[in-house]
């Protein structure tokens, strides 16, 4: 573990330069390696009843959908979409069982999104717009984790199947998407995956506070060329979400 610790030190010398997202996979990485160390060293206690059973909860949180993509063939170089980030809020259901001194478990949520990202570029008929939603992220996952702290703290891993609710569209400078320019309008309902991190924190006999990082992966979005862009379009969204949960046992 004191090796995992100097590995996060050293992470955070040399991210200051790297830009968000570098952060962002320092992060995820630096809180994985630790989940990771404490799952190698073994449990520490052997009674793990207050994190065993059926859960419900809800979650609030800050997302960052990391758009991609190019919608005309003059596109300038760099990243020309603003407005990448927003807030989403859910619940949560799931179940947990302890074996051999380890917590494995199944849990799936659900998060109403207000994400939602612009780019504006010039092509052949006048400058041309995009716009990227994302209304909805779902996820049936995995636990693993080990309790800590005498079981009044648990840190775990997950991983497993995402879904993403989502629209992207472009359209010309009058905001018409049936005039000339480009024209495309496409839902994204993708199935994916989604890892991430987590701990939870007792609060009382049968509630429990936990902070989460999940990182979702989806399809890139393609769409044909038309009468300005004769090389198709594209559209690419992979959400990072920290998140904010407050469970209830029974």
């Amino acid at each position: 573990i004191n090796r995992v610790k100097s590995a996060l030190r050293r992470r955070t010398r040399t991210s200051t330069n790297g830009g968000v997202m570098k952060t962002k996979f320092n992060l995820m990485s630096g809180v994985a390696a630790l989940a990771v160390a404490v799952v190698v060293a073994g449990p520490v206690s052997a009674d793990m009843s207050r994190w065993t059973g059926p859960y419900i909860g809800v979650d609030v949180g800050f997302a960052d959908i990391n758009v991609g993509g190019r919608f005309n063939p003059s596109e300038l170089p760099g990243d020309p979409w603003d407005g990448n980030n927003g807030v989403v809020a859910g619940g949560h259901v799931g179940y947990n069982m302890g074996m051999d001194g380890f917590i494995f478990g199944l849990e799936a949520d659900l998060m109403v999104a207000n994400l939602d990202a612009d780019a504006c570029n010039e092509c052949v008929n006048g400058s041309e717009f995009a716009k990227a939603e994302v209304d909805l992220l779902a996820s049936l996952r995995a636990r693993v984790g080990v309790p800590i702290m005498d079981d009044s703290a648990l840190v775990y891993a997950t991983g497993g199947l995402a879904y993403r609710d989502a629209s992207w569209k472009t359209f010309n400078s009058d905001g018409d998407p049936g005039g000339s320019g480009l024209d495309v309008s496409d839902g994204l309902n993708d199935i994916g995956g989604v890892v991430g991190v987590g701990a939870e924190f007792a609060v009382s006999e049968n509630v429990s506070a936990r902070l989460e990082g999940l990182y979702y992966i989806f399809p890139t979005g393609r769409a044909e060329a038309d009468c300005c862009n004769d090389i198709g379009s594209n559209f690419k969204s992979d959400p990072f979400v920290l998140r904010f949960g407050l469970s209830v046992s029974f």
